[in-house]
């Protein structure tokens, strides 16, 4: 195991590095090999949240240095995120264990 740090524009985004780790298969979360899939379904929320703080940040920056030629940017980058939002609500999802979310049922 090693632990190491990345250092960002506001903080440190912590690691852990497992190496030559056996998880017992009645502790898998899933199919054997299939924790990517799992990892980046639980990831696409996290990504739609923080871009949406982008959004935030930018817009009060223009609303205080009234710099109004990056105000088209903005509107398209808001566009995209809440239209990816839009698709993955409406996106039959499925899980590791081959189920249907109940979301993507309606």
């Amino acid at each position: 195991m090693g632990l190491g740090a990345e250092r960002g524009d506001h903080g440190v985004h912590t690691y852990i590095r497992y190496e030559n780790v056996r998880v017992p298969k009645e502790n898998l979360l899933g199919e054997r090999g299939g924790a990517f899939v799992v990892a980046q379904t639980r990831l696409g929320g996290g990504r739609i949240h923080h871009a949406m703080r982008t959004i935030g940040h930018v817009q009060k920056a223009l609303a205080q240095e009234k710099i109004a030629d990056t105000w088209m940017d903005l509107q398209q980058f808001r566009l995209f995120v809440l239209q990816t939002a839009w698709k993955i609500d409406r996106t039959a999802t499925t899980s590791s264990c081959g189920r249907t979310s109940p979301r993507s049922r309606r």
